[in-house]
């Protein structure tokens, strides 16, 4: 059998497509897929070949979609625990202030989580980082901390003029 060429005339990029005797530099490419000849290569009958064309396509264009989507998910779920992570910091953090409160505690106090957490207290249960980081919890006057390095809140920026640091302050859109 002499083989068919496309345009690009390389070698065979799926393994079949050799005995087939068709060369094509994509495995999607429709005109290489209507050449694809399975009926003779395999001794299938030709309904059975469109099918396995049709699922040839499917498979090609599924894997196409997982490359580029895949990384987009895992970009979105880091994001997410690192989301998740600062808030219950934000948490821990106010837990820590009403406690101070509560009991007229010094800012060099250290809180224990039995302290911030259960029932009737301050936080429902004793918060756990999604991506298995470990919370400090440190002095008073000290933000809580992640043990995984990207989890850390940012303080806001400090207003113009201002001094204190954990204002939040809306800048407003130029027109």
């Amino acid at each position: 059998m002499r083989p068919t060429f496309c345009r690009s005339r390389q070698p065979p990029p799926f393994p079949f497509a050799a005995v087939a005797g068709i060369r094509c530099s994509s495995a999607l490419s429709v005109r290489c897929l209507r050449r694809l000849r399975l009926s003779r290569a395999f001794g299938v009958s030709r309904s059975m070949a469109k099918k396995l064309k049709m699922a040839l396509a499917a498979t090609g264009c599924a894997a196409v979609l997982a490359v580029f989507v895949a990384p987009s998910f895992f970009r979105a779920r880091v994001i997410a625990e690192c989301n998740t992570c600062n808030n219950y910091q934000l948490q821990i953090e106010g837990a820590k202030e009403n406690w101070r409160i509560d009991y007229h505690k010094a800012t060099n106090d250290v809180p224990a989580w039995a302290d911030l957490a259960g029932k009737h207290r301050y936080l429902r249960k004793v918060l756990v980082c999604p991506a298995g980081g470990v919370y400090t919890l440190g002095r008073l006057d000290e933000s809580p901390r992640c043990s995984i390095a990207t989890h850390r809140m940012e303080p806001y920026p400090p207003p113009p003029g201002s001094d204190h640091h954990s204002t939040i302050f809306i800048i407003p859109r130029s027109p």
